[in-house]
């Protein structure tokens, strides 16, 4: 049960209206919530229609009363009435308002001296005991208390005594900052001599919406921010939520924005504030996860770190915000997951290892969806630690799982590390068997630097094309590349017929019905290789390393030796500054830098009038010797 008091020292800041908001929406959402009226001066909570109470129910004045009159504290159930929202999915709202506005409200309240409360007849106890009794009676996720204003006895209880978190809302003016700064003070007073640390926001309400040309607003936030820091750093700029004035008829008949009007600027700022009053709850799931997320490192540090310090940059706050969440959401696959990642973040695979271990198991016991996440991530940092023979083990078992519930990429750089050829009797399991054709083309990208990958993506996809026999290898750009480079050239002319290729306009599509009628035939055909260089002509594209290096290839062809000589000599300038793979038309794959180059030399020798087959080809048939002549 996580207790937040709404605050203000003066009113008409929209106290009432913002923790109405923020506990609709907390119920909406799943929650289990209770709102608790404490401004018996002025209560509010229970005139809203949609948690008006169906009869007059007794409240917080009544309860005391009752105490007060038999020295025992009653039955709450008495005391609180649940909102019937039927089209609430899950979640539920309860309302413990100020109390049973009759006759004779005025006169019970006015009978209640606070002080006396305190001082003679054990208050704090009884109040505590109203806590524990809403712990076990309505067991909410959250208490929100509308509390009343100014200095009082009740603001005391509702600021020190009951809350978590207070959320202090305020416009800002002079007026306001002496009187919250003392409450603040206060409220930081207590903390240093407390075990129970009280969260603070702060929230800027009503600000008006204008021009601020005199820095009016900015001086006064100014202020805020120097005072409500207390004796401690000076608040971040972030630190206070700015609420808007908001002129709208429907604050008249009091409408929950979040419910009634969620696109509204007001329902996103109460939104806002819904997520910073989350976050100060680690019991919530979602807070627990946020807090994980935001500890991951900025600028790429790398630093050892476990589960029993958490070095490595991070503060003490945030330490034992992992600690507490790692122990109040154990049995949660996610949260080990998430810790798991920050862990290897930070370089600690050994930790990583484990935390992704009990998220996968966490995840079998419970048949979560995202079991294939969790599993792959236990796989990788195994392959950090070197433990080949647990982490192919592992793999074994993912590609028996859908391709659906894993991320392909990713198990397939795991199988290219552990093993440099695939095994033929991947072809067969689930996580290949159940990808589509375009999912294929994607993936083949990714291993198009391994003659072996390209082959087993091409007989993957005859495969399927058995099943759907109208599925033609020459429709997937990267399956095309994959087939050329393995050698199925005749495949491809099959599927590229000579009149469909010559209607084209791609050049891509040309460019490769070239390669492979060069392969098939052993001979380059310059009327298909002239064809790419009038597209080109047409539409001049961006000339990185691989389209020079193609472009050279076709005027090599079709005669034109000094501009092919030309585009060879840019491309080796251009490749010479890169740092990545790039894919070789010479042969038909993704190479690094020097073996690029290789191919470009090959080409030059051709061009010098060597005669030399494209390397795609002599790999295919294990020949060097050429059986065409220029």
């Amino acid at each position: 049960m996580h207790t937040v008091t709404f605050y203000s020292f003066k009113g008409g800041v929209g106290r009432t209206l913002a923790l109405v908001n923020v506990g609709v929406e907390l119920a909406n959402t799943g929650r289990r919530v209770l709102l608790v009226d404490f401004d018996l001066e002025a209560p509010g909570i229970d005139t809203y229609s949609a948690l008006a109470p169906p009869v007059l129910t007794k409240g917080i004045v009544d309860y005391v009363s009752s105490y007060l009159e038999f020295r025992q504290a009653p039955d709450l159930n008495d005391y609180v009435y649940k909102v019937d929202q039927s089209d609430r999915v899950s979640g539920e709202l309860w309302v413990m308002p100020a109390g049973k506005r009759d006759r004779e409200y005025g006169s019970k309240l006015s009978r209640i001296d606070w002080q006396d409360l305190y001082e003679r007849r054990d208050g704090f106890l009884l109040l505590e005991d109203l806590k524990l009794k809403w712990e076990s009676d309505i067991q909410p996720d959250y208490v929100l208390i509308d509390s009343r204003t100014g200095h009082t006895e009740v603001g005391g209880i509702c600021t020190r005594q009951l809350p978590d978190t207070v959320v202090s809302l305020f416009i800002p003016n002079q007026q306001n900052l002496q009187g919250l700064g003392s409450v603040v003070d206060a409220i930081h007073k207590q903390n240093k001599n407390s075990n129970k640390q009280i969260n603070l926001e702060f929230v800027a309400s009503n600000v008006p919406d204008l021009d601020d040309e005199h820095q009016i607003l900015r001086r006064m936030m100014g202020k805020f921010h120097s005072r409500l820091s207390g004796n401690g750093p000076r608040l971040p700029r972030t630190a206070i939520t700015t609420i808007n004035r908001y002129d709208s008829m429907h604050l008249l008949d009091e409408s929950i924005f979040l419910s009634e009007r969620p696109r509204s600027r007001l329902a996103k700022q109460y939104r806002m504030l819904l997520k910073r009053i989350i976050s100060h709850n680690l019991d919530d799931r979602e807070a627990a996860l946020r807090a994980l997320t935001r500890s991951f490192p900025r600028g790429g540090r790398f630093e050892q770190l476990s589960i029993g310090d958490f070095e490595g940059g991070l503060s003490y706050s945030e330490q034992d915000k992992i600690q507490t969440v790692l122990r109040k959401h154990a049995n949660d696959a996610e949260v080990h997951f998430l810790t798991g990642q920050l862990l290897k973040s930070r370089g600690d695979f050994a930790e990583a290892s484990l935390q992704f271990a009990r998220a996968f198991e966490l995840a079998k016991e419970g048949n979560d969806a995202e079991i294939g996440k969790y599993h792959l991530e236990l796989v990788n940092s195994m392959s950090s630690l070197d433990s080949e023979f647990d982490a192919m083990a592992h793999l074994e078992q993912l590609l028996q799982q859908s391709s659906s519930s894993l991320d392909m990429e990713q198990l397939l750089g795991l199988l290219g590390r552990f093993s440099e050829v695939p095994s033929r009797k991947w072809l067969g399991m689930k996580a290949f068997a159940d990808l589509s054709a375009s999912e294929m083309d994607d993936l083949v990208w990714q291993v198009s630097d391994s003659r072996s990958w390209q082959r087993f993506f091409v007989e993957l996809f005859n495969r399927s094309s058995d099943q759907l026999p109208e599925q033609r290898i020459a429709d997937f750009t990267n399956l095309t590349l994959a087939a050329i480079g393995s050698g199925q050239w005749c495949e491809v002319v099959k599927h590229l017929q000579e009149p469909e290729v010559l209607s084209s306009h791609r050049v891509d599509i040309n460019f490769n019905f070239a390669m492979a009628r060069w392969a098939a035939d052993r001979f380059p055909t310059k009327k298909f290789f002239s064809k790419v260089l009038d597209l080109y002509d047409e539409n001049p594209v961006a000339e990185g390393p691989n389209f020079l290096q193609c472009l050279a290839v076709c005027e090599l062809v079709v005669g034109d030796i000094e501009m092919a000589r030309n585009r060879i000599a840019t491309c080796k300038a251009l490749e010479h500054r890169s740092v990545f793979l790039e894919f070789s038309c010479w042969s038909y794959l993704r190479l690094g830098r020097d073996r690029f180059a290789q191919d470009l030399n090959e080409i030059e020798r051709l061009v010098n009038g060597e005669q030399i087959l494209p390397r795609f080809i002599r790999d295919a048939d294990g020949s060097d010797v050429p059986d065409w002549t220029s």
